[in-house]
């Protein structure tokens, strides 16, 4: 590439540089920080209201206001205000000729892009993020997908796409409406410098055996199919003596699943809200079993990260998580996202858990911050020495 300065205009509609935010916020911060030990420029382009934490040193924020009076997330008009806000980034995206830009979108900020020549000086990449939310349907959310789904599908015009697992190309080449070739994958990494502050093969100093669950309390995720796993006959009778399930985030499923959990049979079950980073790591290291029992996957950070910490895993196989829980190796996996296959291999985990070692190993091997850091780096290069002047976008 020239000598010529780059700088990476990150377009996001909400990050916190902080605690107890989601997995495209999460990734988004580990980006930025990672283009800054590079010693990149870094512009990013948000909704200031919505910003928490503090800022990194050296990244220039540009407001782009969320449309006031509108949902900021999950509400009936939420589809309705990420496409104003799209409207108003678009607008707001300044290119200079002192650098070459790196136009990246994450999430569907995509949906600035077109066919016209306005980004034209920039490369452009697009992480769409949980796309695997498409596979599920439900009357209340067909207005936002309505909207969500169009500007999703502008990432068709971007240079590069990226996937944040293998298993997770065709969904994305599906939902975008573009070719394979254009797909790159970066994987969704962990910084483990914070992990490693707990000891990740620790045992714990207690009696009781606890299972750990990390997320929000959304069908998605599919805490309603682990409680009745935890119900499942087999599966209490191969539980050691005291056990408890132990979850760490908020929903809207939250109350309905405390009052099933106490219907008999009964499942002790406790929910932490807003808790900090450090309070979710600790719980993590400290979990006897961590379960990720999604309907509908990414890549899934929180796997990743109890793994890092060496704890045996319970996970179905959707989205990209067979990528990283192979059974009997690194955990054990539901073939399919229901009830009696997350039973099943529940059971298997309490009745050879052995497997966390190799698990805290894959992470270290293949899923750390400073790998992530070098696949952009990587994508980087390649767009500016391969894109031609006239490209197909189908």
């Amino acid at each position: 590439m020239s000598n010529e300065p780059l700088r990476v205009n990150i377009c996001i509609r909400k990050i916190a540089f902080g605690d107890g935010v989601g997995g495209m916020e999460r990734a988004a911060v580990r980006h930025i920080e990672g283009m800054l030990a590079a010693g990149l420029t870094v512009r990013l382009y948000t909704a200031s209201d919505t910003l928490q934490g503090i800022v990194p040193p050296g990244v220039d924020v540009v407001d782009v206001p969320w449309p006031s009076g509108l949902s900021t997330g999950g509400g009936p008009t939420f589809g309705l205000a990420y496409w104003l806000w799209v409207q108003r980034l678009r607008e707001s995206i300044a290119l200079s000729d002192r650098y070459r830009e790196i136009l990246h979108l994450h999430g569907a900020a995509a949906g600035v892009l077109d066919r016209s020549a306005r980004f034209a000086a920039a490369r452009t990449v697009v992480n769409p993020h949980g796309l695997e939310a498409f596979g599920s349907f439900s009357l209340k959310r067909v207005p936002n997908r309505l909207f969500l789904r169009r500007l999703a599908r502008k990432g068709r015009f971007a240079d590069k796409i990226i996937a944040t697992d293998e298993l997770l190309a065709p969904v994305i080449a599906r939902h975008v409406g573009c070719s394979a070739s254009r797909i790159e994958c970066v994987v969704n990494a962990v910084d483990l410098v914070p992990l490693s502050s707990v000891d990740p093969m620790q045992e714990p100093d207690r009696k009781t055996f606890r299972i750990v669950t990390v997320g929000r309390l959304v069908r998605n995720k599919g805490y309603d199919l682990l409680l009745d796993a935890l119900k499942n006959p087999a599966v209490r009778d191969a539980m050691p003596a005291g056990w408890e399930w132990i979850h760490f985030g908020d929903g809207t499923a939250a109350d309905e699943l405390v009052t099933k959990a106490a219907v008999q049979p009964v499942v002790t079950l406790s929910i932490l809200r807003g808790r900090s980073d450090d309070e979710v790591r600790n719980g993590l290291a400290d979990a006897d079993l961590f379960v990720q029992p999604s309907r509908f996957e990414g890549s899934s950070l929180t796997t990743l990260e109890a793994m890092s910490h060496g704890r045996v895993i319970v996970a179905c196989a959707v989205g990209g998580i067979p990528n990283k829980i192979l059974e009997g190796v690194t955990g054990y996996l539901a073939s399919k996202p229901t009830s009696e296959e997350i039973a099943n291999a529940v059971i298997r985990a309490i009745r050879n858990p052995t497997t966390g070692a190799a698990a805290a190993r894959l992470v270290r091997e293949k899923y750390s911050a400073d790998t992530e850091r070098e696949r952009y780096l990587a994508l980087y290069r390649t767009i500016f020495l391969d894109r031609k002047p006239e490209r197909t976008y189908l």
